[in-house]
């Protein structure tokens, strides 16, 4: 969000957003206050195990950046069950398939 021209392709695997307010959420919203488009395609994924407060935190990076509605983002977001930290990983390049296309 800081600087988007840096990339056009995001893969977050189980990001550090378990804190009640994650920097994540910062900088979107400074973001949002100045620009209508985003163009980038994000792909990001987590265990299941990995605890209720991550996985409702990337959920909620998820709807907030689809409400947005800017133009040219994509976004996908993937739980996989029974997966921890250390274990998604393999799992989550499953589905590049899909981000790069």
């Amino acid at each position: 969000m800081t600087r988007p021209e840096a990339f056009s392709r995001y893969l977050i695997g189980s990001p550090t957003i378990y804190h009640e307010d994650p920097e994540v959420f910062r900088c979107e919203r400074d973001y949002a206050a100045t620009h209508s488009d985003l163009q980038a395609r994000v792909y990001m994924y987590v265990g299941q195990l990995e605890g209720e407060t991550r996985i409702a935190n990337m959920r909620r990076l998820c709807q907030i950046l689809e409400g947005r509605g800017y133009d040219g983002l994509y976004v996908n977001l993937r739980v996989f069950e029974g997966q921890t930290h250390q274990s998604v990983i393999p799992y989550g390049f499953t589905g590049l398939n899909e981000f790069y296309s």
